[in-house]
């Protein structure tokens, strides 16, 4: 929204199984406007991430949702992304989180 300040931290919204960041973020399952208003609404920098497969293995989406982190730092300036994630999207994340993309050798920044 024109003339609201940004937060600091920018966020990052991880789909769950069968959808895509484009879409499953702007609505919600009753009908009404998804979490991805409110958050924009209160200021926040708002990223979301499509999936290469949607269904895909756990360890390639870590690795996406890593680049894709790396990728807003790099844009945003800020030194860190807060994650938010539905359903099988957590998985993925907490990959990243946990650092066993790390340990797996996978490219990965903190």
């Amino acid at each position: 929204m024109p003339g609201t300040p940004k937060k600091q931290v920018p966020v990052l919204l991880v789909h769950g199984a069968s959808h895509q960041g484009n879409l499953s973020w702007c609505k919600s399952i009753s009908e009404e406007k998804g979490l991805l208003f409110p958050l924009i609404q209160s200021g926040y920098h708002v990223f979301a991430i499509t999936f290469a497969h949607p269904h895909g293995e756990n360890k390639m989406q870590g690795i996406q949702v890593s680049n894709a982190i790396r990728r807003i730092i790099e844009v945003t300036g800020s030194n860190e992304v807060d994650v938010i994630a539905h359903s099988k999207g957590g998985v993925p994340a907490r990959l990243y989180a946990s650092n066993l993309l790390e340990q797996e050798g996978a490219p990965y920044e903190t």
